[in-house]
């Protein structure tokens, strides 16, 4: 999707999304964090490198693992995981969807935070560019022995070899840690997307303002909830991280299904992982949207504790997963010790359709070269004004 420039003014008072900020006004969350923020729950986002001093995360809760699980293609060494130029952006934005303070740059509004009272730890390893094999495996099992409750995972990786091994989700999922995941933004190549393709994983596609799916949505394999990721507000890194960009696609709606996860698990601090999964679940429209209002009302203890999203003809298999299982409760806990697991090759997956999506041709396309891996990080930039947040947005 090309980008296209827009100033202030171009963002009409009938703006339908709120200048970026449509998923705050438009789900009623102001209403919704009056009785529940996030806290008590964890988030581990395992994305791109971060700035964590723009303006819209100061203040809030956020714990960048040093260093990176990229490293420099020429010499091996880690690269670190902060950064302030372009390759920030993606997982700048991710935060500041699930935790940003709503003070943009220059004071003006910015970025308001689905869960803002939640506790985010950033892991990079995810770029075209990584130079490590197994990274994001690697950094998915340190977010679980750092106390991740939720690992968002806003990227797919498509291919004959991927980097994230099913035993990193057996290792995630049987210590109850939530996964979330991406769509890829065409749809299809399902037989080759990971993480989304995996066992246990909540799958995620857009919408945008009024409900307007995304186009991927029409083809979408292993997507279990579709949430508001198109025209969303994030800090850009034009001119100093001074601006904002409109952006589409199912990176936003996995960040905001991870966060809205929290608001419920926060609000209901005794169900277990599977639960709140169930109540995820339960309260999701038979058109696939995500109901943030019934989803934190909704009492998940009296579900039982199996993840709804683990199916038999998936990897990994449901006994494996089962065969290493130990529920756990949230906790907060960090350390810093990384990861020294070899991720393998995942093996095809199986699980059909949703019952919601829309019946459509799916091609799977595999790289034809063994060996090598393409990371997509999955938001699209739309709209970007060089020099000023773009007007319109409520304060």
């Amino acid at each position: 999707m090309a980008a296209t420039l827009c100033s202030a003014s171009a963002l009409a008072a009938d703006d339908p999304s709120d200048g970026g900020l449509w998923y705050y006004t438009q789900t009623g969350l102001a209403d919704i964090q009056q009785h529940t923020t996030g806290e008590g729950i964890t988030i581990a986002i395992i994305d791109s490198a971060i700035n964590p001093d723009v303006p819209d995360l100061q203040g809030t809760n956020l714990t960048v693992h040093e260093p990176a699980y990229c490293v420099d293609p020429a010499n091996q060494t880690p690269l670190p995981a902060t950064a302030t130029d372009d390759s920030a952006f993606h997982a700048t934005g991710m935060a500041a969807l699930i935790v940003g303070t709503g003070v943009g740059a220059g004071g003006v509004s910015g970025v308001r935070g689905v869960a803002p009272a939640s506790s985010v730890l950033t892991y990079f390893a995810v770029s075209l560019e990584c130079g490590a094999p197994g990274s994001t495996g690697r950094a998915l099992r340190q977010a679980v022995d750092d106390g991740a409750d939720i690992v968002n995972m806003s990227f797919t990786s498509e291919g004959a070899f991927n980097s994230l091994d099913a035993e990193d989700v057996i290792y995630a999922v049987s210590r109850g840690v939530i996964l979330v995941a991406s769509s890829p933004h065409d749809g299809g190549a399902s037989l080759s997307a990971y993480p989304i393709g995996y066992n246990g994983v909540v799958g995620v596609d857009s919408y945008g303002p009024g409900g307007s799916l995304s186009d991927s949505v029409v083809a979408a394999d292993f997507v279990d909830v579709i949430a508001p990721g198109d025209d969303m507000l994030a800090p850009d890194s034009v001119s100093d991280w001074t601006s904002y960009a409109l952006t589409d696609g199912s990176s936003s709606a996995t960040a905001f299904t991870s966060a809205a996860l929290a608001l419920a698990w926060s609000a209901h601090p005794d169900a277990t992982s599977n639960q709140i999964l169930q109540t995820l679940a339960h309260t999701t429209g038979t058109d696939g949207l995500i109901n943030l209002n019934t989803l934190v009302a909704d009492d998940p203890t009296s579900y039982p504790d199996t993840n709804p999203y683990i199916t038999t003809d998936a990897i990994p298999s449901p006994q494996d997963i089962a065969n290493a299982t130990t529920q756990t409760t949230p906790t907060t806990s960090t350390t810093d010790n990384p990861g020294t697991d070899d991720p393998a090759t995942p093996t095809s997956n199986t699980t059909g359709l949703p019952g919601w999506v829309l019946p459509a041709a799916i091609t799977a396309t595999l790289l034809a070269a063994a060996g090598i891996t393409t990371i997509v990080l999955l938001t699209r930039r739309g709209t970007t004004n060089p020099t000023t947040p773009p007007g319109g947005h409520h304060g």
